[in-house]
């Protein structure tokens, strides 16, 4: 009909030239145009409502599926998580739990299982209700267990409250009472001596560092104190490492009774530890390591056991106003401690000036010795040892000593023998010595001059050879000599160290009619049971050295102790190291029977010695007058 509207109108106008007939059918295709329009308006809205509607429903048919799906998964996940998950509304009520909550507890073995964790969890949650805090967290919670206390973090988020579920929380919990309990223990390794439960070196050295930064800014002193214990592989070699380790931990707990309060007690390797004391200068530190060793000085009980444990002890001390270096007063307590050895043990040594020098002065004496026995080779030197009764000579000994350039004299053994020792060359040198000794011996003998024995003390390392004896015997028939002349001497420490083995060296050479002799006796913890092993014919011990290590005012009835035991067994006691008049005049009733020192006749060239025999020759014995005192 629109369309015959418009040709009418049209045709009215073009073909008629008739206006009103135009208009008029122009009117109606307008509004059978304007009804047209509506309609497909009408049809088009329809259609566009229809498509909306139908994709938002496929569209929430899909989410809803989508929700489920994913509530499907993250149920599966929360399903076969480790740790347990909990939700809970805000009053504790639990709403949703993981089969792995069920498991924690119950391997907490709770005395009411899984209600005394929910319970607990309850109050947990009540607790955070309550508090106004953060959205999300992490808390621990204590619970007493069958067998122990258990340890759980919680880590928890609050619920934003919604149409469909209330406020509340999620939370996922973790017993960490094993974590928490090898974190502690790998904290422990860290910083104390498993042993011992002292603090180890690193934890020492920290707490160190920290003292000498404040003491640097407040002007006070730090003192460092090292203990070394004196022969404490004898200890272990006889009595065994795990009663060694005992020992060990009944020194520390000694030494930590006797510190100061605040101070820091460490054991830094086996048998040597480093007490760090804030505050204390050095005439403090030094009187607090005369109570340490006053402490260890009593003999202790380990299993039935008896062990003797002595230590060499170090003092360093810095200044207030001085300079505070960490390096310099670990070396200064280190080289105290070994002064300490240097002195026989058992004494206190306190870093100083004065020592300094001398360590000093020690160490250009080592570049001499090394130079020496780089250009040179040991000597034999002779001191007479006399009869304290009789006053008459009753043998010699041959001591080792190497000549120094420059007319610097002469170093004693100790000096240069672990030299020797490092370059494996101590066999040939005891070798030596046994011959040079016996061709002495028979020179002497072929002069008229009767000495009574010879005693040569040999390199440690000398008593291991197990054709020692054959090779004693080879020398003596080379040398021509009685074997009855002959005292070999070995260390009470090689004697501790090998006792089986000293013990049968000691019958061969007692079987070919050699005597053998303990040297340094007393010096450390000889088990009675060696001395019963070896037929020994006399003792040898530095006199000075036992009196210094005995407790004070105690070094004369140190020294008579010393010549009990060596009584005891029948053997000959021989006191060394006499080298003031004083000092013989005190050990003339020390139940000694010989003595040797400077204060008569110092060690000397087999020349001067053969010199000062002749001059003093008797009929049977060479006697050694008595020096006169100034002014008589």
């Amino acid at each position: 009909m629109l369309l015959i509207y418009l040709v009418l109108a049209v045709g009215g106008i073009v073909l008629t030239d008739h206006f009103l007939f135009a208009v008029t059918y122009a009117h109606k295709a307008l509004i059978e145009l304007a009804s047209a329009r509506a309609w497909t308006i009408a049809v088009g809205s329809g259609a566009v409502l229809y498509a909306r509607t139908w994709v938002g429903t496929r569209a929430l048919r899909d989410s809803d599926s989508a929700r489920r799906h994913v509530e499907a998964r993250y149920r599966d996940l929360i399903e076969v998580l480790p740790h347990g998950v909990i939700e809970a509304n805000s009053d504790g009520v639990v709403r949703l739990t993981n089969p792995a909550l069920a498991k924690l507890a119950e391997r907490l073995r709770l005395p009411e299982g899984r209600r005394r964790l929910a319970e607990e969890l309850r109050r947990f949650f009540v607790q955070l209700a309550d508090a106004d805090g953060t959205d999300a967290g992490t808390g621990r919670l204590c619970i007493d267990g069958a067998e122990d206390t258990r340890l759980l973090q919680i880590d928890w988020r609050r619920l934003s409250p919604t149409s469909r579920q209330p406020d509340g929380f999620v939370a996922c919990v973790t017993d960490i009472t094993d974590e928490q309990r090898n974190r502690q223990r790998l904290d422990f390794l860290a910083h104390r001596d498993p042993l011992t439960g002292l603090a180890n070196r690193n934890l020492l050295l920290q707490r160190l560092r920290a003292a000498l930064d404040e003491a640097r800014q407040q002007q006070r002193p730090v003192a460092l104190i090292q203990v070394d214990l004196d022969n404490f592989k004898r200890i272990n070699g006889h009595f065994g490492h795990l009663r060694g380790d005992r020992a060990l931990d009944a020194v520390a707990r000694r030494l930590a009774a006797a510190l100061p309060e605040g101070a820091t007690p460490a054991r830094i390797a086996g048998d040597e530890f480093l007490i760090l004391v804030d505050g204390l200068g050095l005439e403090e530190a030094s009187a607090l390591a005369r109570r340490l060793r006053s402490a260890l000085h009593q003999p202790l009980g380990i299993d039935g056991e008896v062990i003797a444990a002595t230590a060499s002890i170090g003092v360093a001390a810095c200044t207030p106003k001085g300079p505070h270096d960490e390096a310099a007063l670990l070396q200064g307590a280190a080289e105290a401690m070994l002064e300490a050895k240097r002195a026989g043990g058992n004494v206190c040594r306190v870093y100083s000036p004065r020592l300094q020098r001398e360590l000093g002065e020690r160490g250009d004496r080592l570049g001499l010795v090394r130079g020496a026995l780089k250009d040179g080779a040991p000597v034999l030197h002779y001191q007479p040892r006399v009869d304290l009764a009789s006053d008459a000579i009753a043998g010699m000994e041959a001591v080792l000593r190497l000549p120094l350039p420059d007319g610097g004299g002469c170093a004693e053994a100790r000096e240069f023998l672990p030299l020797i020792e490092d370059r494996g060359t101590v066999d040939r040198l005891g070798e030596w010595m046994l011959r040079e000794a016996g061709r002495q011996l028979r020179r002497w003998l072929d002069e008229g001059i009767d000495i009574g024995k010879l005693a040569l003390r040999l390199p440690g390392l000398t008593f291991r050879d197990r054709h020692l004896a054959r090779s004693v015997e080879e020398l003596i028939v080379e040398a021509g000599v009685d074997p009855a002349r002959l005292q070999l001497e070995v260390t009470e420490d090689e004697l501790i160290r090998r006792p089986s083995q000293i013990a049968r060296v000691a019958w061969q050479l007692r079987a070919i009619g050699v005597d053998l002799g303990i040297a340094d006796f007393g010096h450390g913890a000889v088990p009675l049971t060696c001395l019963h092993r070896v037929p020994f014919t006399h003792v040898v011990f530095d006199g000075p050295a036992v009196m210094v290590s005995a407790p004070e005012g105690g070094g004369l009835h140190a020294i008579g102790s010393v010549a009990r035991v060596g009584s005891a067994f029948g053997a000959d006691v021989v006191v060394r190291g006499i080298n003031s008049m004083m000092l013989l005049s005190a050990v003339e009733h020390s139940g000694c029977r010989l003595w040797q020192g400077d204060c008569r006749a110092p060690a000397m060239p087999a020349a001067e010695a053969t010199v000062l025999l002749h001059a003093r020759l008797g009929s049977a014995k060479v006697s050694v007058l008595r020096p006169t005192q100034p002014g008589s």
